[in-house]
């Protein structure tokens, strides 16, 4: 592994072990909010999405940490992918399952875990039928190298499972801003809707081919779980600034109603 190679590896470490960090403090202090009984399950799911993150920076860092100790090999890099697509899959089940419950008052259990158990299912078998063979390296970072192909329709059920209903879901939640009159609300509504199209934002267009835009991408993540630990936890000063309640206020939902804790 040359210089460079080595710098865009640690760089790359560093940032995904310092990412989950934050990712895992902003769930859990989500988690332990106090909500209202009907509320709490969509307390929990946005839980379950920020930690997710922080599960799969994990992933990412130890994988390095595998790497530049000359110890990933194939059959070690292929189980870190089937397991960062078990926290992929779950991590957006609790972030769709929490914007459907905060647009419309519901949860629907059923089909959202169908629907994100077949796209774990149908991940799978894609990536398998790529034919993963050996480990390579981009931009110094470990990847896996394939021997062939994945089906194109099944390639963009994947895509569009990932990016299609997140989407959508945040777009649907900055719309609660027109219902919203409190500012506490708007504040939130306006931070965690912009934190989630960040997050997607920042994986499809930064970058990573080099260790330079490695460290800046990695950099850069940090800012949706600040966005979300600002938005539920503004400091005191914040508030009084810009006249927030505090953070027992709840979850907010499509017809204005705040569930108390």
């Amino acid at each position: 592994m040359s210089l460079a190679g080595n710098g865009s590896v640690y760089a790359s470490i560093a940032a995904n072990l310092a990412a989950t960090a934050v990712y895992l403090f902003v769930g859990y202090q989500l988690y332990r909010r106090q909500v209202s009984p009907q509320a709490r399950l969509a307390s929990v799911q946005f839980s379950v999405w920020w930690a997710g993150l922080g599960a799969d920076a994990g992933i990412t860092g130890l994988q390095g940490v595998f790497y530049v100790g000359h110890a990933l090999t194939f059959p070690l890099a292929l189980t870190f992918e089937m397991i960062d697509l078990v926290v992929v899959s779950v991590l957006l089940w609790g972030l769709v399952g929490f914007l459907v419950y905060v647009y419309s008052g519901k949860y629907h259990l059923g089909w959202l875990t169908v629907y994100f158990a077949s796209f774990y299912v149908v991940a799978t078998y894609y990536i398998l039928s790529e034919m993963p063979y050996a480990v390579g390296t981009q931009a110094g970072l470990p990847m896996l190298e394939y021997a062939g192909t994945g089906n194109l329709a099944l390639a963009l059920y994947v895509v569009l499972g990932i990016l299609g209903p997140e989407l959508v879901g945040a777009i649907l939640y900055l719309t609660l801003l027109r219902r919203a009159h409190d500012a506490t609300r708007r504040f939130r509504i306006a931070l965690i809707g912009s934190s989630i199209l960040l997050w997607f934002g920042l994986d499809l267009f930064i970058p990573s081919n080099t260790t330079e835009e490695v460290l800046v991408r990695s950099l850069l993540q940090f800012i949706p779980p600040l966005m979300a630990l600002l938005a539920y936890f503004p400091p005191a000063r914040l508030r009084a600034r810009l006249g927030l309640a505090s953070i027992d206020n709840g979850v907010e939902t499509a017809r204005g109603v705040t569930a108390q804790p």
